[in-house]
């Protein structure tokens, strides 16, 4: 479940898997092209005849409990790290919306201080603001989510709860949430990233500059300006949802893992719907 994207157009990791279902359905892509952008190695990808008869070592994952990634649980924890997202978008949005004016001088402004441009400064700042708040506050539900990971794992292959995952969860949780908003956990001190891989800020303040463009070029109002970004997708619960949901079932799976590696499981064996072009299956050592 990727959750990193590079400093071209960044696309939430479950919009994009949406994008890439319907053009797929249209034949614009293939199977093939897609598994290469959520990086499964070309050794996986088998004709259709084959991925119909599955290996079997494939067949014998069928007997093993599968972990339910929609139990009460995911699906509370979910509805808490929604709600944090929410309510951070809700809270950069409306001080966006109060500052139209001083946004608009500053995108005539293209000298560049210190790295940034007067705009790029101020959408900073913007985000910044509380985003700390929110690296600390989703730490519960992947905590949560990562230890109930690999309980159920430790179960699936009839092992006792493992009593080292605490520690390693906290970890997990700490180095997860700041990631989420650009930050680091370094030396056990949660400190900025001046190179992340992906943050929901980065992500948000793109959305901000996407509206303020439309904004300046159809001279919109600051009521206008404010109604756009409450439409905007940037904003929207739908994102703060798909965030929660991505997030977290990064964290279900990374426990499970822990969980088999701990207790010497040598190779696991994924379930895939059975897509044409794509295997029933994929192996982990």
């Amino acid at each position: 479940f990727p959750s990193h994207d590079r400093q071209e157009e960044q696309i939430d990791p479950l919009k994009q898997a949406q994008i890439h279902a319907i053009y797929l359905q249209a034949g614009v892509i293939t199977p093939e092209y897609v598994a290469q952008k959520i990086g499964v190695p070309a050794e996986f990808i088998q004709p259709k005849n084959q991925a119909d008869n599955p290996t079997p070592l494939a067949k014998a994952a069928g007997g093993m409990k599968k972990i339910d990634c929609e139990r009460n649980e995911v699906l509370e924890a979910r509805g808490d790290f929604s709600k944090i997202i929410t309510d951070y978008l809700d809270a950069v949005r409306d001080s966006a919306a109060k500052k139209y004016q001083q946004l608009q001088d500053a995108a005539k402004d293209v000298v560049k201080k210190d790295g940034e441009t007067e705009l790029d400064r101020i959408l900073r700042e913007l985000t910044e603001s509380g985003d700390d708040d929110v690296a600390r506050a989703v730490q519960a539900s992947l905590e949560a989510i990562f230890k109930s990971g690999a309980n159920l794992a430790s179960e699936q292959v009839g092992v006792s709860e493992l009593r080292i995952v605490d520690p390693v969860a906290l970890d997990f949780a700490q180095n997860k949430g700041a990631a989420l908003v650009g930050m680091q956990v370094r030396n056990g001190v949660v400190v900025r990233n001046p190179n992340p891989a992906y943050s929901i800020t980065q992500t948000t303040r793109d959305g901000i500059k996407s509206e303020l463009t439309k904004a300046l070029e159809g001279g919109l109002s600051n009521e206008e300006f404010a109604a756009n970004l409450q439409k905007s997708y940037a904003f929207s619960k739908q994102r703060a949802l798909a965030i929660a949901t991505t997030e977290l079932a990064a964290a279900d799976m990374a426990g499970s893992m822990f969980a088999y590696r701990a207790a010497g499981v040598v190779k696991k064996r994924w379930l895939f719907s059975n897509s044409e072009g794509f295997p029933p299956y994929r192996d982990w050592e």
